[in-house]
């Protein structure tokens, strides 16, 4: 049975499984019900990813097409292009679990889910972000709690819901993250109450998904800079025409100086940094193996090997088999070291 929930951005009652709010037009995921951006076809919650299909001929279409390939109709005209979500992106591990990714549960029917939305899109029971109390449908604060349920956007004065991270009507950001420790900011804060920096609430725009490619077995996305259209893949730096800088995990737009991600709290990769090409995080950048999903690197080239190689597929360098007890060079087939009679 279909239930009714409250639109996260105007309030309104809708549907709980509409894809579109038919009072403001808020998109929503199909597969998570996050709310989604005009622009976006990448879930900044889930990482789902989305096919823009023609509604003439039900034809997928690149992102920015003009003319439906397929059936030659103009698809810039409003309600000529829909969003259909498509399998999760290629990956060779899997990063999180659910379990590492939801906050808490829904207090009428326990379905795991974020917490900070105040809405369970199972059953559409409201909740406080905060404690994750029920509230009631005419309450502005918290009954437990005492936090405040809705806010205005000091921007455009729009009125969100407690949690929201990025107004949907001005794309004005409200940090979860401290940009230079990490910390996690209380809705509202002005300060880290970890380094004592002040909140920087500003208008930023987040880059789109293009393509998404398997590359020696990892996934590389490739996104269009915001500022220029270039296209790029943000594992490898800020966009090479303009230097526009996005995040690896979300692709929020990103500020001179700052080490986090102040949306997803990605740290920001350095010159002595680099990405993983199999768990796409951050690691040293002349490491041997990652700390994070434990990928072997080849030491002349830095390029991913297996366990079982002798010579590295890209560069031919020699790898030097060593006992993993005393480091005494040993050969492929030896079965118990020589030295320290450890068993290989």
């Amino acid at each position: 049975m279909t239930t009714q929930t409250r639109c996260p951005t105007c309030r309104a009652i809708i549907q709980s499984d509409v894809d579109n709010c038919p009072e403001c037009e808020q998109a929503f995921c199909p597969s998570c019900r996050a709310p989604l951006g005009a622009e976006d076809i990448f879930c900044a919650r889930c990482g789902a990813e989305f096919a823009i299909f023609c509604v003439y001929c039900d034809e997928e279409v690149a992102p920015d097409a003009v003319i439906c390939p397929h059936c030659g109709k103009v698809l810039e005209e409003e309600g000529t292009a829909v969003l259909s979500p498509q399998p999760p992106p290629l990956s060779p591990t899997e990063s999180e679990s659910d379990e590492d990714v939801f906050t808490g549960q829904c207090p009428s029917c326990q379905t795991q889910l974020y917490i900070e939305d105040g809405f369970c899109p199972e059953c559409g029971e409201t909740f406080c972000g905060r404690c994750g109390q029920p509230v009631g449908e005419d309450d502005d604060a918290c009954p437990h709690c005492q936090t405040p349920l809705y806010f205005t956007c000091p921007t455009c004065q729009f009125e969100l819901t407690a949690g929201t991270d990025l107004c949907p009507n001005c794309n004005t950001l409200f940090p979860a993250f401290c940009s230079q420790c990490h910390a996690s900011l209380l809705p509202g804060a002005v300060r880290c109450a970890n380094c004592q920096r002040p909140v920087q609430i500003s208008q930023r725009r987040t880059a789109r998904v293009i393509h998404e490619l398997l590359v020696d077995m990892a996934a590389v996305r490739v996104v269009a800079c915001p500022d220029c259209g270039s296209q790029f893949n943000p594992a490898d730096g800020g966009c090479p025409d303009c230097g526009y800088s996005v995040c690896l995990a979300c692709q929020m737009s990103l500020e001179d100086g700052e080490q986090f991600c102040p949306r997803c709290g990605q740290e920001i990769a350095s010159a002595a940094s680099t990405t993983c090409p199999t768990c796409q995080k951050l690691m040293p950048a002349d490491s041997d193996e990652c700390p994070h999903c434990q990928q072997l690197f080849c030491p002349a080239c830095q390029t991913a090997v297996t366990d079982d190689d002798l010579v590295c597929p890209h560069c031919g360098a020699e790898f030097e088999l060593v006992c993993p007890e005393c480091e005494t060079a040993v050969t492929a087939d030896t079965a118990v070291c020589p030295e320290c009679g450890e068993s290989l």
